[in-house]
């Protein structure tokens, strides 16, 4: 704090052309900031707005480039698929009017309202609106994307905002993922039981790409019976990766290795995925210290605004303060937010572990209680 005193940023600023509306401080460069990002939000949608327009005339052929992305770098200055994502979000926002308005009245942020995009509709605008006001980027991108999955498997069409049981419910469900459970003795049957049809015929389910798609693989899937059947998801979806035709070739060529010698009543892919599966079984059972609060956290960093999984256990009360190692004082942190952050004095929490209040800054800039974020 001392040496930040003597910091003073208005010359640096003044040399680069800017016009000074601060008095140098932090607090107030950072006042300036989210004012010029909000303004950057506004005009970010206005420059997917003229975009679209000039994209649908066609306007970089009739002008003389060679293609859209030579038009973007060379003309606009930057690369095509930022204009694309712009783009994309003036295109649905002109069906939600709500979401043109939060953005230019500066309520959300541009990725707030990218991601806003991808599961809203017209009549559900205003719900997610008010959603993303609430969460922090790294929440809200969870609960658009269990939404969107929702969705797909046709739990919830209108893929409105999920609730917290629907959030906790989920998460109990990547836990089982995560930490192996849900790959138990079920698996390992699917594999050794070589169950067949009542026919003993095979049959691929999957639509085989054509002749256009030379680098393209998809996971073959064979027609299901009994049991088996049962215990499919509900969701069906063709699964393309682009790769080398070398490798698809390759892949080809497995995939028949396969089916002539390869356990009955089990699909490549499965096999393949049993195949990752089981080397690390033994780690799922094995006594872990801390391996509560990992699995009840999906080994991932519990912070509200952190992404990263090399966690680490932290006691939210101190043991040199008395805290204890039950799994309502410990929660999961990535190195970065464990050390720099709550030993840095830059994020604070306050317990217990299922119900943490987070202090993001030291101001503090982002106030997080559960999944809601109360202040930014």
């Amino acid at each position: 704090m001392r040496c930040e005193r003597r910091l003073d940023t208005r010359n640096d600023v003044e040399g680069a052309g800017f016009e000074v509306n601060w008095d140098g401080s932090a607090q107030h460069i950072d006042s300036e900031l989210g004012r010029v990002a909000a303004e950057l939000a506004r005009r970010d949608l206005l420059l997917g707005e003229v975009a679209e327009a000039f994209w649908n005339d066609d306007g970089s052929r009739r002008l003389g480039y060679a293609t859209a992305a030579q038009y973007a770098r060379e003309r606009l200055g930057m690369s095509l698929s930022s204009v694309k994502a712009k783009r994309a979000l003036a295109r649905r926002a002109q069906s939600m009017p709500r979401l043109r308005e939060a953005v230019n009245g500066r309520e959300l942020g541009f990725e707030a309202a990218r991601l806003v995009t991808v599961v809203a509709s017209s009549e559900t605008a205003a719900e997610w609106v008010a959603r993303a006001r609430e969460r922090t980027v790294k929440h809200l991108r969870e609960e658009v994307d269990a939404a969107e999955m929702l969705g797909r498997l046709g739990i919830e069409p209108e893929r409105r905002p999920p609730g917290e049981a629907t959030m906790a419910e989920l998460a109990r469900i990547e836990q089982r993922a995560v930490t192996g459970a849900v790959f138990g003795a079920d698996c390992a049957k699917g594999v050794a039981g070589r169950e067949q049809d009542a026919t003993g015929r095979e049959q691929d389910a999957t639509v085989a790409t054509g002749p256009e798609e030379q680098g393209q693989m998809s996971a073959g899937t064979r027609a299901r019976t009994g049991r088996e059947a049962r215990e499919h998801s509900r969701g069906r979806v063709t699964l393309k990766l682009r790769v080398a035709t070398g490798m698809r070739r390759y892949y080809r060529w497995l995939e028949r290795t396969f089916e002539r010698r390869g356990p009955r009543g089990v699909t490549f892919m499965r096999y393949l995925c049993v195949a990752l599966i089981d080397p690390w079984r033994p780690r799922a059972t094995s006594e872990l210290a801390y391996a509560t609060a990992y699995e009840r956290d999906g080994h991932r960093c519990a912070s509200p605004v952190c992404t990263r999984h090399d966690i680490t256990p932290h006691h939210l009360v101190f043991r040199s303060a008395g805290g204890d190692d039950g799994d309502e004082n410990v929660t999961s942190l990535c190195v970065w937010c464990h050390l720099d952050g709550v030993h840095g004095g830059r994020l604070t929490i306050t317990p217990p572990a299922s119900a943490m209040k987070w202090h993001v800054g030291r101001t503090p800039h982002t106030v997080v209680e559960g999944r809601r974020r109360v202040t930014h």
